[in-house]
């Protein structure tokens, strides 16, 4: 069997499943509305309960102008109201924005119950209904949540340069809290790669080869005021340490905390174990206000990463961030390299800003934001480029600012404006970009999304824009959803000679309420001096 036939042949195995999948689907149940009627303490509460058929650990979806904002998990249930945490989102909820859910039918030959008659209309308007307390410690409930995902990408080159490939991938996130009801935690975060190419891109890109990443895989135990750690961990408190495989200690106080950390520093590239490079370090973290009114979070630590004994790089590295309410937000991280053992003679001194980031986002009024951002980064001397000569180490230092806009115009037409200026030593041309969309909401109806955008960037590279238009509508039968979206997009570079490429996209998802299977699907045409062939990508998801 040749190459060909073999990608053939798994392109038809991975539609046969795709349709079987499809078939074996249950029947969609009904599917029920709600509202928000309040959010205090970090929970969500919802104006229906157990009476319209919602359970505990049940997902529901918050819906604003047409589009899923975010999805929240019931955590205590009363007759006519819950409290429900939020998962994810992708903007602040708000009072009186939509739920979806999927209620719960009765089973055959239940009883029906009566509804209990109250003494006087007033009464039922003015009682609050109490939601239940939270279990207590020593009754913790196992919870698991995930997301499965399996696809496939595939690009058909048309071109002269025979840049075929035939991509098959898995994703998985896993989250197992309480084990046993023990105050013992998993969590899983992991993807992996089979690509088949036409041919060798490089010695680094083969022609056949697997690409897994780990981004985590750790086991947490929290009894009361200390966690510990273990597996491939990735810090929520010191994000700038990366990942490593070992463990973690940290010890919890009120408003502020103590990590140390060990272990070794995986792969960089494929993400495999390396015990050949050890990893240590410690900090101390800040924690202090109220999501609601002012909080502030703020990260010191020393990270230090050695290959077999032999220093490769140490790192200070500092973060904060700072939020009053929805109106500003402030997020500020920073790296400085110790260097000292053989890095001292490299040139770069003692001390040495390698990174350093500044992000503000400031609400002016309730339809407009601005926000600005400023970056800074060096090379950095390591283990792996100790041996390149300083004529080909490039010391590089660039700094970048990017600032912008959006303002909300009415209820269905929103735009913006973002404009970045980047400048590099020795690069007499800095580099600058500006983009600018307009959004339309409900454009023939509350479930279709139009949006327009231009980009221009000019640096030593290339210099061109890019136009394109977007189109995006969902459309819902029951408790299935399905969003269909067109995309063309332009674009046209000037560099040894003027190059143009084209792109029509269409994306589809699919998402099967009942039973929490997505189905999602991607089709490009690109076209033009650069790329020529058909792009597909689809894939088939399972969260519960």
């Amino acid at each position: 069997m040749t190459k060909r036939d073999r990608i053939n042949y798994l392109h038809n195995l991975f539609f046969a499943v795709l349709w079987f999948i499809l078939l074996i689907i249950g029947t969609a149940q009904a599917q029920g509305t709600a509202k928000i009627k309040y959010i205090a303490a970090g929970m969500v509460y919802i104006d229906q309960g157990k009476a319209a058929g919602i359970e505990i650990d049940d997902r529901v979806q918050v819906w604003r102008n047409g589009t899923p904002v975010a999805i929240l998990r019931v955590r205590h249930v009363a007759p006519h109201s819950a409290a429900c945490e939020v998962e994810s989102q992708t903007t602040n909820l708000q009072v009186a924005d939509e739920v979806r859910f999927t209620p719960h039918t009765k089973q055959a030959g239940a009883p029906e119950m009566l509804p209990k008659v109250r003494s006087s209309p007033s009464e039922s308007q003015t009682r609050p209904e109490l939601l239940p307390p939270p279990p207590p410690a020593d009754q913790l409930n196992t919870t698991i949540r995930g997301r499965a995902e399996v696809g496939v990408e595939a690009f058909q080159d048309q071109s002269k340069f025979g840049e075929d490939f035939y991509q098959p991938q898995f994703r998985i996130t896993y989250k197992v809290e309480n084990l046993g009801g023990m105050p013992l935690h998993f969590r899983l975060k992991a993807r992996s790669r089979y690509q088949m190419r036409r041919r060798n891109i490089s010695a680094a890109v083969r022609e056949t080869e697997w690409r897994n990443r780990f981004y985590y895989a750790e086991l947490s135990y929290q009894p009361s005021s200390y966690t510990l750690h273990f597996g491939r961990i990735y810090s929520d408190y010191m994000r700038g340490g990366g990942s490593w495989d070992g463990m973690e200690a940290v010890y919890h106080a009120t408003g502020w905390g103590i990590g140390v950390l060990g272990g070794f520093q995986p792969d960089l590239t494929r993400s495999e174990p390396n015990p050949d490079q050890q990893k240590y370090g410690g900090y101390l973290y800040l924690d202090r206000g109220d999501y609601r009114s002012r909080k502030y979070k703020a990260t010191v630590g020393v990270v230090g990463q050695y290959i077999q004994g032999e220093v490769s790089r140490e790192v200070l590295y500092l973060q904060a961030n700072y939020w009053e309410h929805r109106r500003l937000s402030v997020y500020q991280q920073a790296e400085v390299d110790l260097n000292r053992g053989w890095k001292a003679n490299t040139g770069a001194g003692q001390l040495q800003l390698s990174r350093f980031n500044l992000s503000i986002r400031y609400q002016v009024h309730a339809n407009m934001h601005i926000s600005a951002a400023y970056t800074h980064s060096e090379n950095v001397r390591q283990t792996e480029n100790r041996d390149i000569p300083d004529s080909l180490f490039f010391n590089a230092q660039q700094q970048g600012f990017r600032g912008g806009g959006d303002w909300k115009l009415s209820p269905s037409l929103k735009t913006g404006t973002s404009i970045g200026w980047r400048v590099q030593t020795g690069q007499t041309k800095p580099a600058f970009s500006v983009s600018h969309y307009l959004r339309v909401n409900s454009l023939w109806d509350a479930q279709s999304i139009l949006t327009v955008r231009y980009q221009y960037a000019d640096n030593r590279f290339l210099k061109g824009h890019a136009p394109s238009v977007d189109l995006y509508r969902t459309f819902e039968w029951g408790s299935a959803g399905v969003t269909v979206r067109l995309e063309h997009y332009n674009q046209s570079h000037e560099m040894s000679r003027t190059l143009n490429q084209q792109e029509l996209r269409w994306y589809g998802s699919y998402l099967w309420k009942p039973q929490n299977i997505t189905l999602q699907g991607q089709y490009f045409y690109q076209t033009g001096d650069l790329r020529q062939g058909h792009h597909l990508w689809l894939s088939v998801g399972y969260r519960w």
